[in-house]
């Protein structure tokens, strides 16, 4: 069935209500004018009461029941990585477009099976990605396509953080462990940077003593030009949320890259032999931007495709990492 979507039917529903839903999903939702958050799903009933009332919405208690009672026309799904699979399945099926948090799924033969669904229901299919829709990103794409630090010759970054508490839903099974989870991001940007497919030279994701998931590793990227890429992420470390793109002349160093915490100032610097230069780069809501390029997708066949490519490409490269540190 195709989904015919106008400019004043853009309903939108949230499945799977967690901790970053509630700080950066629906906030986003809110802000942007183009959608209309029609409904909430989440099996905690607590939580149904308590964000029905923060945002002003129907809630329910499971996937079947947002869809058929609230009539979204967009349902995002913010559900530990192992669900994305069938409830990504479950939203194309019914013919509504499907914007899901990252990773995508948790193998490659589930992803290309949904970007193939959005293709044959015609709707959209796009993967949750803010760091790129944020300024300072898009800064530094500025800087490095002006040439001002040469011919790109490395790329360094890391993300990082605290363990959190054991009972948290990310360290049980369905959670997706470390490298889904975190490692998505500085993987996933190094490409976005260099602008070409990787080639992966090694990977390591290990386990601390304790855990049933993988809490961190680090892997070595290859692009076109001779370009590196080492990236690491994790568990269990101080926090750290930078990239460094060194160049043949200069080099860029960025943080906070990927998630932007309201306490930490944006940083980004223009080194140039013995001179650095702080660059300004004002500060938005990158979801929010990002789910205005989302909505671009759904009146361009062009942009469906590439997205639907860009997700399967992703997981691809994704699984490639993990294969390669086994």
């Amino acid at each position: 069935m195709k989904h015919q979507l106008g400019q004043a039917d853009l309903r939108i529903a949230v499945h799977g209500i967690g901790d970053h839903a509630r700080r950066t999903i629906l906030p986003a939702i809110q802000e942007c004018n183009q959608l209309h958050l029609v409904g909430i799903s989440t099996r905690n009933p607590q939580t149904r009461i308590s964000e029905a009332q923060n945002w002003n919405c129907p809630a329910f208690k499971d996937l079947d029941q947002l869809i058929t009672r609230s009539r979204p026309s967009i349902v995002f799904i913010s559900t530990p990585i192992a669900q994305h699979y069938q409830d990504g399945k479950q939203v194309l099926k019914s013919g509504m477009h499907l914007w899901s948090e990252k990773a995508f799924t948790n193998n490659l033969g589930h992803a290309e099976e949904l970007a193939k669904l959005a293709e044959d229901h015609d709707v959209t299919l796009n993967v949750s990605f803010p760091p790129i829709y944020h300024p300072m990103f898009s800064k530094m794409m500025e800087i490095i396509k002006n040439g001002d630090i040469g011919i790109i010759r490395s790329i360094t970054s890391n993300f990082s953080f605290p363990h959190v508490d054991k009972n948290h839903s990310k360290y049980g099974p369905s959670g997706g462990g470390a490298l889904l989870d975190v490692g998505f991001y500085p993987i996933i940007m190094s490409t976005k940077i260099a602008g070409a497919v990787a080639r992966i030279r090694g990977a390591v994701v290990r386990s601390q003593p304790g855990y049933q998931i993988d809490t961190h590793g680090a892997a070595l990227l290859e692009f076109a030009s001779d370009v590196l890429a080492a990236v690491q992420w994790g568990y269990g470390t101080d926090y750290t949320n930078q990239i460094t793109i060194i160049g043949e002349c200069g080099s860029l160093t960025a943080t906070p890259i990927f998630s932007k915490p309201p306490l930490r100032p944006l940083d980004l610097k223009l080194h140039r032999q013995t001179e650095t230069k702080r660059i300004n780069t004002p500060n938005f809501n990158q979801f929010t931007l990002m789910l205005d390029s989302f909505l671009k997708t759904i009146h361009s066949e062009k942009a469906r495709a590439l997205s639907r490519q860009t997700a399967v490409d992703d997981q691809r490269l994704m699984m490639g990492v993990l294969n390669m540190s086994r």
